[in-house]
């Protein structure tokens, strides 16, 4: 198996960054490992990344990281171009301030031997306007195999850092938003199956750990309306089953479906169905 040199890649110790792009039409044959860090942006086609730890497909705008003495190879190439940022986390002289407060910069500079299986994984699809703005930053980071001219160095630093901070807080709000529709997800089912009873909606937000301005904009984000109109709409759509197929009075289904007050059921049930309860009820019982 072959590991690639820092020595082949970095011609300046002083600043070990650099980039290459790199385009594949065919099969890996064999695994390699590198004596640095590889960011892989995928500019077009696809393929099937391998490792030991795991493989998973790549395309346009897919962005992973390659560890340190991890090998991999690529398989079912089809016209594959990347850009490939190689950088050295141990000696790369990179401000950090609060990057730590981001979990992919953290990932890009985990120690040696800290990295886990997840951190192999794919960890960001870029839209087409996100890939084009990192396809523009990478062009000011040097290919330091050759030559470059005096205030190269600092200029390729300046554009890995803000690539960084872009990925970074793409990512960020990529697991925030996944984060926020699982939550989401969780209090659909809990009214779903709490319908009937009296719901708290300051509670509901404090089991989920959020506050309840926080939880209604989050609901809303993903369900396209408050959590109060949500249960409102489970409870008439409850209430117009009730109506249809059984002959428990209007009164019993209203309590039966959270409502206490049975005119403001009969509000709620013409303001969603464009009907009255009784007329629903005649109009399915013929």
């Amino acid at each position: 198996m072959n590991i690639l040199k820092i020595q082949d890649f970095f011609r300046n110790e002083v600043l070990p960054l650099s980039v290459l792009e790199y385009s594949q039409n065919n099969d890996d044959r064999k695994q390699h490992a590198h004596e640095f860090c590889e960011l892989v942006i995928v500019k077009s086609g696809s393929a099937l990344h391998f490792t030991d730890a795991c493989s998973f497909r790549v395309k346009a705008g897919d962005v992973f990281i390659i560890p340190i003495g991890f090998y991999h190879k690529y398989t079912e190439v089809d016209h594959l171009s990347m850009i490939n940022v190689l950088y050295d986390p141990d000696s790369l002289p990179l401000p950090v301030l609060d990057m730590n407060d981001f979990a992919f910069f953290n990932i890009m500079f985990r120690p040696k031997g800290a990295f886990r299986e997840n951190d192999l994984q794919l960890l960001l699809s870029l839209d087409d306007a996100q890939l084009a703005e990192i396809i523009k930053l990478s062009g000011s980071i040097a290919d330091q195999r050759f030559p470059h001219e005096p205030g190269t160095q600092f200029t390729s630093l300046a554009a890995f850092m803000r690539m960084l901070s872009l990925l970074s807080g793409w990512h960020h709000r990529e697991q925030h938003q996944h984060k926020y529709c699982y939550t989401a997800g969780k209090i659909m089912k809990y009214l779903n199956e709490h319908y009937s009873e009296p719901v708290d909606m300051n509670r509901l937000a404090r089991l989920n750990s959020m506050s309840r301005r926080s939880m209604f904009r989050h609901f809303s984000n993903a369900a396209g309306c408050t959590p109060g109109t949500y249960l409102c709409r489970i409870r008439i759509k409850n209430a117009a089953y009730m109506l249809a197929q059984t002959a428990v009075p209007l009164k019993e289904i209203a309590e039966r479906c959270g409502f206490c007050d049975s005119n403001y059921f009969s509000k709620q049930f013409r303001k969603i169905m464009h009907v009255s309860p009784l007329r629903y009820r005649r109009a399915r019982q013929k």
